[in-house]
């Protein structure tokens, strides 16, 4: 791209701004006119089309607010930076916004990729003490190298195929995990509900129940980058365990705290914040972390079973029930090793494990092709923008 002139955007496209109507005053509110925030834009957005609030033309005028064009390119200017989106309709925005309408030089969905392969350079625009924000002056004077227009439509078109196969991949992931979870449905039943009327036993009589550390046996200089991961519920997501490499610690400290290893097909929970969040432990090396359960099986049962328990729906708001705490929902020990599961038998676990198996391998040759088709898309925009 280096050998297009590079051109201000503040030359190429309006800079518009917004603002938010006095919530105070109804008259304002739930109209016809679409009125959208940073909050309802996500990194997977590409148009947007709806907004979760409405303004009426009292709150447009009151506001002193320009109705933006089909097309235009929304920008967040704080909390956070850097949030791409298209207009799919007409509407109007609030302050957190920087958005730029097209002009004829430049092609709405090439502007869209070039700010989404910038956002760190946007967040490094970022002035304020308080949080960062970026002006309209300093979008106006961001420089973008501009191919001819149809050369910016044909790299536009690239990477919209290129991202079209991502989301189509990560959609057939889901479809994965749906089926597994539809499975278990068809086998067993509700886990709450137990309507074909299986054995049930405390979880105490199945497994060891563990709460993690206190926070008073970990101190500052114990955490390590690249040692032994701490798993707490952030770190478990989708049923899956992700750690963080930066937030780990020593070998010693984790020899002097046994206690709390973490096994192969161990149940970790997380007992605060989103109750129900779970995963099998499917390496050693990893430490029960203080805002985590950790669920031993002991007795003829397999985890994959407990662990779609735990997870299911039904049975995360059984356990929100059952969680105690003012400012956060909390479990512990006891509560959980009092709870009742039913026991199918073995066989039907078995076969459930068996397909859940095979599910899986499917999975990760898709999450490989992913991987390779992000990778791809990313040196494209570096290819294009970088």
């Amino acid at each position: 791209m280096s050998k297009w002139k590079p051109v201000k955007l503040g030359e190429i496209c309006e800079i518009v701004t917004g603002s938010t109507p006095s919530t105070l005053k109804q008259e304002y509110w739930d109209g016809s006119f679409y009125w959208v925030t940073p909050a309802e834009i996500s990194d997977g957005d590409y148009y947007i089309e709806r907004t979760q609030r409405k303004l009426t033309e009292a709150g447009i005028s009151s506001a002193g607010l320009r109705i933006m064009p089909v097309g235009t390119v929304l920008l967040s200017s704080r909390a956070p930076i850097g949030k791409v989106a298209i207009t799919a309709v007409e509407m109007a925005c609030n302050q957190g916004f920087k958005n730029l309408i097209c002009e004829e030089k430049i092609h709405n969905r090439f502007l869209y990729y070039f700010l989404k392969n910038n956002k760190h350079y946007l967040n490094s625009l970022g002035r304020g003490a308080t949080f960062k924000e970026i002006s309209k002056s300093i979008v106006c004077e961001i420089e973008i190298p501009l191919p001819p227009l149809e050369e910016q439509k044909r790299i536009a078109n690239i990477l919209d195929k290129a991202s079209n196969l991502i989301d189509l991949r990560k959609q057939q992931l889901e479809k994965m995990d749906l089926l597994i979870k539809s499975k278990f449905i068809e086998m067993f039943g509700d886990p709450v509900i137990n309507p074909k009327g299986w054995e049930v036993k405390k979880i105490a009589d199945i497994a060891d129940v563990k709460i993690g550390p206190f926070g008073s046996l970990l101190h500052l200089e114990d955490y390590v980058e690249d040692g032994h991961p701490l798993i707490n519920p952030s770190h478990i997501s989708n049923d899956i365990i992700t750690y963080d490499s930066k937030k780990t610690i020593t070998d010693e400290k984790y020899e002097e705290m046994k206690p709390y290893h973490l096994q192969i097909n161990d149940i970790v929970l997380g007992r605060r914040g989103e109750i129900g969040r779970c995963a099998i432990v499917k390496q050693n090396g990893f430490m029960c972390g203080t805002g985590s359960l950790l669920i031993r099986i002991k007795n003829n049962y397999l985890p994959i079973i407990m662990q779609k328990i735990i997870s299911h729906p039904s049975f995360k708001g059984f356990l929100k029930d059952k969680s105690v705490g003012v400012t956060m929902d909390n479990l512990n020990a006891g509560t959980i090793s009092n709870l009742k599961i039913f026991l199918p038998p073995i066989e039907l676990q078995n076969q459930f494990a068996e397909f859940v198996e095979q599910v899986e391998k499917q999975k990760a040759v898709m999450q490989q092709s992913l991987e390779k088709m992000e990778t791809n898309h990313k040196a494209l925009m570096q290819e294009y923008f970088g």
